[in-house]
């Protein structure tokens, strides 16, 4: 258990970032929190289960390393952005102030990019040795 260190947390993405370093970096960090992504083992395994409902839920990962995904995702004035962001009971005010930022091509390749290619780790991860929430 880390006795010093800094506290890692992270959301999504940088949950699954933030779990690599506290498999690698134990050391280094003094707790770790993560938010909207499971340990990495267990969400590959999830990902491997046929007709899941992981694989389901996810499916936006395959279908953002398509070509054009950038467009298609910002046609029609952003409308599928801001009916996905929507549709979870993010408030109007919000979603504009998020196209903002992300409703160009550049920004939205930016940020797609997280997904291109898919993002796994290269061995699977030990027990966590910090405390984790």
């Amino acid at each position: 258990m880390a006795t010093s260190g800094f506290h890692l947390a992270g959301h999504d993405w940088g949950g699954s970032i933030a779990w690599g370093l506290a498999d690698r970096h134990s050391e280094r960090i003094a707790s770790l929190t993560i938010l909207s992504r499971p340990h990495p083992n267990a969400f590959n395994r999830a990902l491997q289960i046929e007709d899941g409902d992981q694989a389901h839920r996810s499916r936006h990962h395959k279908a953002f390393l398509e070509p054009g995904a950038a467009d298609i995702v910002l046609a029609d004035d952003a409308r599928m952005a801001a009916r996905a962001v929507g549709a979870n009971g993010v408030p109007q005010s919000a979603i504009e102030a998020h196209l903002v930022v992300l409703g160009n091509k550049p920004a939205m390749e930016a940020a797609l990019a997280w997904y291109r290619p898919p993002r796994r780790h290269p061995r699977p991860l030990g027990p966590i040795r910090v405390p984790t929430l």
